[in-house]
C-alpha cells in the first residue's frame, strides 16, 4: 500500500538505515494499542530532536492505533448489547456473540496486516503512508517542520 505523494516532500517518508529497525518496531507495534503507545511514546521522546523522519512515522502510527481502538471499542459495546439481548433470547444473543467476536478477530487481523507491512517497507528503506491517514499526516509535518 505505498502511496505516492505527488509533489509533496518524500524525504519525510523514508528512514536512514540506522533507523530502520525502530520504525520497523514503530509500525509493527501498531496493531497493539496500548503496548504500542507506550513503545511510540519512548521512541518519540529519544528522536524528537534527532530525526524528523522517525517523528512522522511515530505520528503516523499513534494515529494508526487510534483507529486500531475503533473496533476494540465497538466490539465492548456491542458485547454490552448481545449480552442484554442475551438475557431476553439466549439463542440470539449467543449467535450476535460469535459474529461480534469473529468481526473483531476480522478487523483486528487486517489492521495487524498494515501495520506489519508498512513495517516491513520501512526496514526495507521504502517508502510508507497508511491509506488516506499516512498524506494527512504527511502535510500536516511538513507544514510543521517548514514553519521551524
Amino acid at each position: 500500500m505505498i502511496l505516492h505523494t505527488g509533489d509533496l516532500d518524500e524525504s519525510l517518508v523514508v528512514v536512514r538505515s540506522e533507523d530502520r529497525p525502530w520504525g520497523f518496531l514503530v509500525h509493527a507495534l501498531g496493531w497493539v494499542p496500548i503496548w504500542g503507545f507506550v513503545f511510540n511514546a519512548a521512541v518519540w521522546l529519544y528522536y524528537k530532536n534527532r530525526s524528523r523522519e522517525m517523528v512522522f512515522h511515530v505520528q503516523q502510527a499513534v494515529q494508526y492505533q487510534i483507529i486500531v481502538l475503533m473496533p476494540v471499542i465497538a466490539w465492548i459495546v456491542c458485547s454490552i448489547l448481545t449480552n442484554i439481548i442475551g438475557i431476553l433470547s439466549p439463542t440470539l444473543g449467543g449467535v450476535l456473540q460469535v459474529l461480534n467476536t469473529f468481526l473483531l478477530s476480522l478487523a483486528i487481523t487486517v489492521l495487524a496486516a498494515v501495520a506489519l507491512y508498512g513495517g516491513a517497507l520501512v526496514y526495507a528503506g521504502k517508502p510508507f503512508l497508511y491509506p488516506v491517514l499516512g498524506r494527512r499526516v504527511l502535510e500536516g509535518s511538513i507544514r510543521k517542520f517548514s514553519e521551524r
